[in-house]
């Protein structure tokens, strides 16, 4: 089931591993078919958290914007 609300998390002001542990949270606490976007500013919290949703066999898309990094993902 897909849920239409999208969660947003802001985690720009963070550095790893704040990012990576926020994602798992929010992993959590959704449901299945929730749609989640981060944003992130390391390129480190970047790899760290796509890492992650590989291990967990999660889709994912990564947009590169000057000075954020914005990850989407299905739970």
């Amino acid at each position: 089931m897909l849920i239409d609300k999208i969660i947003e998390k802001d985690l720009r002001e963070f550095s790893c591993p704040v990012p990576l542990i926020e994602t798992k949270k929010i992993i959590q606490q959704s449901q299945t078919g929730q749609k989640i976007l981060l944003k992130v500013t390391a390129l480190s919290s970047r790899d760290n958290v796509v890492a992650m949703l590989e291990d967990k066999e999660k889709n994912y898309s990564v947009k590169d914007y000057n000075d954020y990094y914005e990850i989407s993902f299905t739970v």
